[in-house]
């Protein structure tokens, strides 16, 4: 039935009209803020909200673990509301709604958050070792080869400078092999426990 020259065929396909429109300059938009707004040099021209959402659009700044701590906080408080009031109704219910369901709960949860707590921990890790791969750069052990196989770079030791290492390491330990006793020290306790 046609009210004021529309039919419901009418509806979906304006519908359908804007949601390619919509495709379309969301197309767009994309392209220009990836080309303008993405790119990591331009990184120190922004601040405040500008740095923010920078970081946030190159997935520097994770707020997803944020949002998993509500989503929880907000499923635990519902299940056990639920699990109250179904005490109510069938005890035994209840008590397995508030149990079972926030143990699996706080497991399901667990679980998606040791995924952000690796990308946190491969984060910290690749800066430590970029700092540290800047500061070995710069300062190099004497009788050591540097040597090059691509982006990365190493100092590989030569293997004199090795053996002399292992012999000051096996030198620095007393006869007995037990750090902390002097030489012969070791030796008179045992006679003692005899």
């Amino acid at each position: 039935m046609a009210i004021y020259g529309y039919t419901p065929f009418d509806r979906y396909v304006t519908t359908g009209f804007a949601l390619a429109a919509c495709i379309f300059l969301g197309i767009i938009a994309a392209i220009v803020i990836f080309i303008v707004f993405m790119p990591a040099k331009n990184e120190s021209r922004y601040n405040g909200f500008l740095l923010w959402a920078h970081r946030a659009l190159n997935f520097r700044t994770m707020f997803s673990l944020s949002l998993l701590k509500f989503l929880y906080l907000l499923t635990v408080c519902s299940i056990t509301l639920y699990g109250l009031y179904m005490l109510f109704v069938s005890f035994l219910s209840g008590i397995v709604i508030i149990i079972i369901g926030n143990l699996v709960t706080r497991i399901s949860y667990e679980l998606l958050i040791i995924i952000f707590s690796i990308h946190d921990n491969v984060s910290r890790i690749n800066t430590n070792t970029s700092f540290m791969r800047g500061a070995s750069q710069n300062t190099q052990p004497a009788g050591s080869v540097q040597v090059s196989d691509g982006p990365q770079q190493y100092i590989q030791p030569q293997p004199n400078q090795q053996k002399q290492s292992e012999q000051q390491k096996s030198d620095s330990l007393p006869q007995d092999g037990i750090p902390g006793k002097e030489n012969g020290e070791g030796q008179q306790d045992s006679e003692n426990n005899q």
